[in-house]
């Protein structure tokens, strides 16, 4: 995919800027509503029919959540692969290309915050603070993030946005099409919730070393 490229004919990609789990992310411009977003692309194999549901109902349960530190989702679709001449998302001729488009944020991730060094315990505890309520936001509606990281945390003029939703609901590695059924769904979603709960005791750590790792069991769900 090239610079100018049109997804399905509204999204005219601009320039890549990253990854976010399994997916590669373009800053788009929505011809149709004459908006800058962010785009989100996934290649999957035509046979992963669970794993295509999974990254749908992951962007309709982002779409439907409503906070101040959750990066909004406006659209989601699929469209062939071999029509777009995507050749880094991971598939080939053949396959579904899924992609998620969100608003586009201005501002840089706590990776490349943390890189310029530590701030301070005042702005780390602000960042954290906004993080948790944020998480908390996602769990009390049975959504799992799974890959947060600072590289998924953002900072703008207007306060942290967690990204990542609604593009990581379906983790990396082979899916056999099978469906787990309600009991399955419920257990990874448990065992999802608390990854994240220790994963953000991570961040917690990266933020304030001072503070101590977390411990083994990970933090409190109640964070």
């Amino acid at each position: 995919m090239d610079p100018g490229f049109r997804l399905d004919g509204r999204y005219r990609m601009e320039r890549r800027v990253g990854r976010r789990g399994p997916a590669q992310v373009w800053c788009a411009r929505d011809e149709l509503l004459a908006r800058r977003v962010a785009v989100a692309l996934v290649g999957v194999p035509r046979s992963q029919r669970t794993l295509r549901r999974r990254l749908r109902d992951s962007a309709r349960a982002a779409a439907a959540l409503a906070h101040p530190g959750i990066v909004t989702t406006y659209d989601y679709g699929e469209t062939d692969y071999g029509e777009t001449g995507q050749s880094e998302t991971g598939g080939a001729d053949g396959d579904s290309l899924t992609y998620v488009v969100t608003e586009y944020l201005a501002g840089e991730s706590l990776a490349a915050r943390l890189e310029h060094g530590l701030p301070c315990a005042q702005e780390a505890a602000a960042v954290c603070a906004q993080v948790a309520d944020a998480l908390a936001a996602v769990h009390s509606c049975g959504v799992v993030h799974g890959d947060l990281r600072p590289g998924q945390v953002f900072l703008t003029e207007d306060g942290v946005k967690l990204l990542g939703l609604g593009v990581t609901g379906a983790p990396d590695g082979a899916d056999d099409g099978a469906d787990d059924g309600a009991e399955g769904e419920e257990a990874r979603e448990e065992a999802g919730q608390a990854e994240d709960v220790r994963a953000f005791g991570a961040v917690l750590a990266a933020c304030l070393p001072d503070a101590g790792a977390p411990p083994a069991g990970g933090l409190p769900a109640e964070l």
